[in-house]
């Protein structure tokens, strides 16, 4: 039998000192009565994204059938999204935009509401 043979067949008995002991139950107690971690507000995260969604669906509905509500002709000569590809869907949302003066607030109004709004209901404390 060589020494390697040797070492490996006699079993040593380890036993951790007293202090390790205690240190490890006292770290095992401490993390037993600990509180349980803060769950992440899904149904907050979810409320505030659906709400985001459906202002940004909104505004972006609001701005496609202004000109055609108010009687605007949006002016450019771009006649849709289609008509010159890029170059004309940029002057047609250019000409948009440029018929909005009178409108321009109340869009910017509401999507500072929304935003309070979103911010209100996130910082609002969970119900237990």
């Amino acid at each position: 039998m060589d020494d390697l043979d040797r070492i490996l067949s006699t079993e040593i008995r380890l036993t951790p000192s007293p202090e390790f002991t205690i240190t490890v139950m006292a770290a095992v107690h401490r993390r037993a009565d600990a509180p349980p971690p803060l769950p992440f507000p899904w149904r907050r995260g979810a409320l505030g994204g659906g709400l985001c969604l459906a202002l940004t669906l909104g505004t972006l509905l609001l701005a496609a059938l202004l000109p055609v509500v108010s009687g605007v002709a949006p002016s450019g000569g771009a006649t849709g999204w289609t008509a010159g590809g890029a170059g004309a869907a940029a002057a047609l949302l250019r000409a948009r935009f440029v018929a909005w003066p009178p409108t321009a607030p109340a869009l910017l109004l509401l999507s500072l509401a929304g935003s309070y709004l979103a911010i209100r209901l996130s910082l609002r404390p969970a119900r237990e």
